[in-house]
């Protein structure tokens, strides 16, 4: 409880800070879930051409 009352305090000092931290780390977010994303599609289509190439 303590440390959300100091982040209020410190969201309030520094509102133009906080907004810019808030969209940085959402655009990480954003980055690492279409990494995922993208790693997992590429595991399923090769996936799909080994199961053609056998049959």
């Amino acid at each position: 409880m303590k440390f959300l009352r100091a982040f209020d305090r410190w969201v309030a000092r520094n509102t133009l800070l906080a907004y810019w931290l808030g969209i940085v780390i959402c655009f990480a977010l954003l980055l690492v879930a279409h990494g995922w994303g993208a790693s997992d599609t590429q595991a399923l289509r090769m996936q799909m051409a080994t199961s053609r190439s056998t049959t």
